[in-house]
């Protein structure tokens, strides 16, 4: 009867080590919660198009073995002044996700903290980012170049405004023309500049100008463009022949009153054999009789409104 009474009391208590053995072996898991990647600014700005006086920001954040609510709240605060709580967001942000902070002081620094809790000390995580928020640009530049003697045409004007070499982004841009002759510039485009500071125009151009693109009252350096006249040239008949009338036609882009001269090739040198003014279409006609074998083109030279071009189009004359 002992030895039952024994071997019963062992079992029980053998039966109870291996319990908590097993319980100790396979915890439950407790709550793990983290935010990384906070951005603010420009550093980001690509989320969403940047508006004057606003700071765009992200956040990643992970939450694992959680069965509270997650809260995620975000504080901006204006550095070197703990006490100004500039924008406080504590209700429907998403673990990870991007928001905006709006009517904040441009020239200004900030820093944003997020914060994520389930309610209990153990299980919260934050993480930090500062930017500065630009005020007014101070530098104006063009990034493109552009070729002298341009065709007449669209022509691509960019460039990107800065702060204290940082971009600035959503300022007003306007552009100013002033074709050459012309005293006094006048705006001609408006625009703003992108989260990089960055701002383009398409100017369509036909004469010389001057060109000058201003952003918060700062203009750039000024532009000279110089557009070269385009010019064709064609004949009444497909082969001038010699000793036979012919008329040679000129036509001048841009359109516009302007002198054109006809030049006949004398051995390996061009010579000049007759000059007239164009109409106001841009149309020039010469009347010729050639004597012997050449070839004829035209130029119009450089004036005031656009630069030297030759005729691309060159008309043979062969001997009868």
């Amino acid at each position: 009867m002992k030895r039952l009474l024994v071997a019963s009391t062992c079992a029980a208590i053998l039966a109870s080590t291996l319990g908590a053995g097993a319980a100790a072996a396979d915890p439950a898991p407790s709550c793990a919660i983290s935010i990384s990647n906070v951005r603010l600014a420009d550093a980001m700005a690509h989320v969403q198009p940047k508006t004057a006086n606003s700071l765009v920001f992200s956040w990643m954040g992970t939450a694992t073995h959680c069965t509270n609510p997650i809260v995620v709240s975000a504080e901006l605060r204006q550095v070197g002044d703990p006490s100004s709580v500039e924008g406080l967001i504590n209700s429907g942000l998403d673990l990870s996700g991007s928001t905006v902070f709006d009517a904040l002081s441009a020239g200004h620094s900030y820093i944003v903290a997020v914060t994520a809790t389930d309610g209990t000390v153990s299980a919260s995580a934050s993480s930090s980012s500062t930017s500065t928020l630009r005020g007014v640009a101070d530098t104006v530049q063009f990034t493109n170049g552009i070729k002298a003697g341009a065709r007449p045409g669209s022509i691509q004007i960019a460039g990107v405004a800065t702060d204290s070499g940082y971009p600035i982004g959503a300022r007003p841009v306007t552009l100013w023309v002033a074709p050459f002759g012309t005293a006094v510039a006048k705006q001609v485009a408006s625009s703003s500049t992108d989260f990089a500071g960055a701002f383009n125009f398409w100017l369509h151009v036909t004469s010389n100008s001057r060109v000058t693109v201003k952003v918060d009252g700062v203009s750039t350096p000024t532009r000279i463009i110089t557009i070269a006249y385009r010019v064709s040239v064609r004949a009444t008949a497909a082969t001038i022949r010699t000793k036979r009338p012919a008329i040679i036609i000129a036509g001048v882009s841009p359109s516009r009153r302007v002198l054109v001269s006809l030049y006949r090739l004398n051995g390996k040198k061009w010579a000049i054999a007759a000059r007239t003014y164009s109409s106001a279409a841009g149309v020039a006609k010469f009347s010729v009789r050639p004597t012997r074998k050449t070839a004829y083109r035209v130029v119009v030279p450089t004036d005031i409104h656009n630069t030297t071009a030759a005729a691309a189009v060159v008309v043979s004359v062969r001997a009868r």
